[in-house]
């Protein structure tokens, strides 16, 4: 296997180029059907996880994944982002959310561990001797209205912890990310015979209220399941997002900053 800094030798470095030079606007997940830049961070993160998971032979990282693979699931992608859309949930209440991730990657052979963290996922999918490689996806949304007036725009209103009524949205692009964790789980596990290793994936709750990652922690993530020796997870401010990605495990818990543990 390639270790991390010899990334560049391989394929996967145009891969991790184009993730940390991307520039997004999170209002633009909002407010948009799924894209085609949804699909090529599928088709993007299913890659570099190959080059992590890769046998010792660097140049083949990734061989068994193109974009055929990526088009024929992307219908049933699609429908399950516009079905996150339309269902948002607030931090530490995604009980439908964790549900509707953990019923998809469990259908994919994946070992399935729900309530972690409160309401947190872990799946796990192993696949012989090599790295342990996590993936992480944020599941809750924002208390904000949308008005977009799409066909599947949220109409959520639900009560707060204080109380308050308010409505709920995913603003801050997590249906989008959850869409490309599923995305990537099938990917990943319909091409184990070009990888070898253990994929983590972690469905994170309460991430915009900077709560998840601790509780996830607290609740034994990296002592109940495998530590990782590489860790994935990107988000969508207005400026760059580079990937967390490191031989030490970064828990994301805010939109910008990694919080090195």
């Amino acid at each position: 296997m390639a270790d991390l800094p010899d990334l560049h030798k391989i394929t996967a470095a145009q891969t991790l180029r184009v993730l940390a030079s991307d520039s997004v606007d999170s209002a633009d997940f909002a407010i948009s059907p799924i894209s085609e830049r949804v699909m090529n961070w599928g088709f993007l993160i299913a890659t570099l996880l190959f080059a992590c998971c890769a046998s010792a032979h660097p140049s083949g990282a990734g061989a068994g994944i193109g974009a055929a693979q990526v088009s024929a699931i992307y219908p049933d992608i699609e429908k399950l982002y516009i079905d996150l859309h339309r269902n948002p949930e607030l931090p530490f209440h995604e009980q439908r959310t964790a549900a509707t991730l953990a019923a998809r990657v469990k259908a994919l052979g994946y070992e399935v561990t729900t309530g972690v963290g409160g309401t947190g996922v872990v799946a796990i999918l192993k696949n012989g001797p090599g790295p342990i490689v996590m993936l992480r996806t944020e599941l809750d949304a924002l208390p904000i209205e949308e008005k977009t007036g799409l066909p599947f725009a949220s109409k959520v209103k639900t009560k707060s912890d204080s109380g308050e009524m308010v409505s709920v949205g995913h603003m801050c692009g997590h249906d989008i990310h959850m869409s490309a964790w599923v995305g990537t789980a099938e990917l990943m596990a319909k091409n184990r015979e070009h990888w070898h290793g253990t994929l983590m994936l972690v469905g994170q709750p309460a991430e915009e209220i900077v709560a998840g990652a601790t509780a996830m922690l607290r609740d034994g993530l990296f002592t109940r399941f495998p530590k990782p020796d590489y860790a994935l997870g990107m988000h969508t401010p207005k400026r760059p997002c580079r990937p967390a990605l490191s031989g030490s495990i970064p828990v994301i818990s805010a939109p910008t900053r990694p919080v090195w543990r």
